[in-house]
C-alpha cells in the first residue's frame, strides 16, 4: 500500500485547462494527434507538483504513451503503468431488468513505476527540444498564492545532449511507442 501511494503521488498528472483560440485549429490539432497516434513530450513550466503541491524541478519533459506515463528527469527516467488488479459487478437500472447481466467495473488499480537513475553522466547535460507541435496548454491548477504554469508546449522528440562523454540520448516516438536511442559519437 504504501509503495503504491508513493507511486502514486510522485507524479501526479494535472488537470489542464486548455486555452484554445480558433475552433479550426483545435479540430486541425486533434486530426494530427490521431493520424500520428505519437507518443509526445511535454515541458514542465510548473504544472508537475507532489502530493504537497511542491514544485517538481526534477521532471524535464512528461508524456503518455499507449497507457504508460513516462518523465524525463534531471538524473534518469521514470516509466510508470497502472493495471486493474480485481474487478467487481456494478449494478444500475438496466441490471433491474429480467435477464440483464451485471456490468463489470474495476474494484482495485495497481501503479506499478521503473526508475533509470543515471551513474556518473555528466549533470551539465543540454536538452535539444524536437519540434514544436501546435498550440499549447494553460495549467491552471494551483493552490493560492502559487502562478499557473502557461504556455506549456509539447515537442515530438527531446535530445539530451552529453549526458557522457560522447553520448546523447534521443527520446521520440515510433507508431505511437516511445523509443529512445543512444548515440553514441
Amino acid at each position: 500500500m504504501r509503495t503504491t501511494l508513493y507511486l502514486l503521488l510522485l507524479l501526479l498528472p494535472a488537470i489542464a485547462v486548455a486555452q484554445q483560440s480558433d475552433p479550426k485549429l483545435t479540430a486541425q490539432m486533434n486530426g494530427q494527434m490521431a493520424k500520428r497516434n505519437t507518443a509526445v513530450f511535454e515541458e514542465n513550466k510548473g504544472q508537475m507538483k507532489d502530493q504537497h503541491w511542491q514544485p517538481r524541478p526534477d521532471v524535464l519533459f512528461n508524456g503518455n504513451a499507449q497507457g504508460m506515463h513516462y518523465y524525463i528527469r534531471d538524473k534518469g527516467m521514470s516509466y510508470q503503468l497502472s493495471r486493474v488488479e480485481s474487478w467487481k459487478e456494478e449494478e444500475d437500472d438496466r441490471s433491474a431488468m429480467v435477464g440483464a447481466e451485471k456490468r463489470q467495473v474495476p474494484d482495485e488499480m495497481g501503479t506499478y513505476r521503473v526508475d533509470v537513475e543515471w551513474t556518473d553522466f555528466n549533470e551539465g547535460f543540454t536538452v535539444e527540444k524536437g519540434a514544436a507541435l501546435e498550440g499549447y496548454t494553460n495549467y491552471y491548477n494551483v493552490p493560492e498564492g502559487v502562478e499557473p504554469a502557461l504556455f506549456v508546449k509539447q515537442y515530438e522528440s527531446v535530445t539530451l545532449k552529453g549526458l557522457w562523454p560522447g553520448i546523447d540520448l534521443r527520446c521520440y516516438s515510433t507508431d505511437g511507442t516511445l523509443e529512445t536511442d543512444w548515440l553514441v559519437a
